[in-house]
């Protein structure tokens, strides 16, 4: 599922980024949790010195990492020295924000190879040893909720989808809103997948045009189709 959604969405979401900076914020953390990563390699300017040094560990590994997803194949051996150069990011920087960046895509890599059952382990792993304070907490929760829907925990990451598109301290609450309705929609639930994301719209009305929701917009457009 996740992989299907990142190829349906891609073109509506850079037609969104032209629009508006706020959506390409979200566009890059999206697909940071899918599997890419832009925009970070700036951060770190004022930040202490060890973090820096995390952050230059971790973006030799990033580059790698784009590298592979281009050209290589699921049994390709470089996808494990790959593991092996995010795992030792995160040991040696384990307290700052790359480190734990490394523990994700330790999992995507997984995920790249195949194995979505280890891709969730992995996954679950790094959010039981993190907490909301970590800014990517919800997002990759709602990762989670999608790499479930892939297996036969479909109703595991359906609950999980809503628990999240209903919790009002989660910062991507309108990304669970989204792919909750997407779900439905793909699932033929069409009146449901309407109630999600008219409420999407509706709460997105009350933004300012620069905190406006990216996935509303992409909603609105799904709702003109099915209305079509």
């Amino acid at each position: 599922m996740i992989k299907e959604i990142v190829v349906s969405l891609t073109q509506d979401f850079k037609e969104e980024c032209r629009k508006n900076w706020y959506t390409k914020w979200v566009f890059s953390l999206f697909l940071l949790g899918c599997g890419g990563f832009g925009g970070w390699k700036a951060y770190g300017s004022y930040i202490k010195n060890k973090e820096q040094q995390a952050q230059v560990a971790f973006s030799h590994a990033l580059d790698e990492y784009h590298l592979l997803v281009q050209s290589a194949g699921t049994d390709d051996s470089r996808w494990d020295d790959l593991v092996t150069s995010f795992k030792a990011v995160a040991q040696k920087f384990p307290n700052t924000v790359y480190g734990s960046f490394a523990d994700v895509f330790v999992s995507d890599i997984a995920l790249q190879k195949g194995s979505t059952e280890e891709s969730i382990a992995l996954l679950e792993e790094w959010i039981a040893k993190n907490s909301e304070k970590n800014s990517l907490y919800y997002l990759y929760k709602t990762r989670l909720a999608l790499l479930y829907c892939d297996t036969q925990k479909v109703q595991d990451g359906v609950a999980l989808l809503q628990e999240l598109a209903s919790l009002d301290k989660n910062k991507q609450k309108d990304m669970a809103q989204f792919f909750l309705g997407y779900y439905y929609w793909t699932t033929n639930d069409i009146a449901q997948a309407k109630q999600v994301w008219q409420l999407l719209i509706d709460g997105n009305k009350t933004q300012a045009p620069e905190g406006a929701s990216p996935w509303a917009a992409i909603a609105e457009s799904k709702l003109r189709y099915i209305a079509s």
